[in-house]
């Protein structure tokens, strides 16, 4: 996004200087979007009862997600992509547009993505619908952006583990071998400095 900042500097000296910290929030109202523009927060993600981020973006207004289907003779009938696709605003699978940090995540061929990111690996998502920037060229329906986390001064981590294979005929559930083990970790590559981090992330 641009930021337009208008100030003067002059030249002073100054002694025995504190440190100063700047904070800024996100303004109501964004001057420099066009369109139409929501944001969701990787930790309003991982609180939710879903798993990456088209399921994320398919809880907003105006977005489906499904899993597509191609055509493929060869299977003597329909062949199920690796993962499932967003129509946004009634468009075509191929009208919309995936990014990770800024970088295009869709198929040449088809014009989808079967990119997937783990819950704790995103920082935000970037929700566009329309009035699209002249920099996204080629879509018509919409584009997903995520961003991904970065390392932080402090360590951190998350491990998160979902299986179904304690069930059975005792609990009367369905065994589906249905597994899920998700990590991360990120912090200092050095304790104490915080100028040179990490982050992975696997799922």
């Amino acid at each position: 996004f641009v930021t337009k900042l208008d100030f003067t500097m002059e030249s002073t000296v100054l002694q025995n200087v504190k440190e100063v910290e700047v904070k800024a929030e996100r303004p109501l109202i964004q001057k420099d979007v066009t369109g139409s523009t929501k944001f969701l927060d990787g930790k309003d993600i991982r609180n939710q009862p879903i798993r990456g981020y088209k399921d994320a973006v398919a809880q907003q207004s105006g977005v489906v997600n499904f899993q597509a289907r191609l055509d493929n003779p060869q299977l003597n009938g329909n062949e199920s992509m690796n993962g499932s696709t967003l129509i946004i605003r009634g468009g075509r699978p191929n009208e919309t547009a995936y990014f990770v940090d800024g970088f295009s995540q869709q198929d040449p061929l088809t014009g989808t993505s079967t990119t997937s990111i783990s819950n704790n690996a995103i920082q935000e998502v970037v929700l566009l619908t329309g009035g699209f920037a002249p920099e996204y060229g080629r879509i018509m329906s919409g584009a997903a952006n995520v961003i991904t986390r970065e390392g932080a001064s402090k360590y951190f981590g998350a491990f998160e583990g979902i299986t179904d294979n304690l069930s059975g005929n005792w609990v009367k559930a369905p065994k589906t071998d249905y597994n899920v083990y998700d990590g991360s970790l990120g912090g200092p590559i050095l304790p104490n400095v915080d100028k040179l981090t990490f982050y992975v992330s696997g799922e």
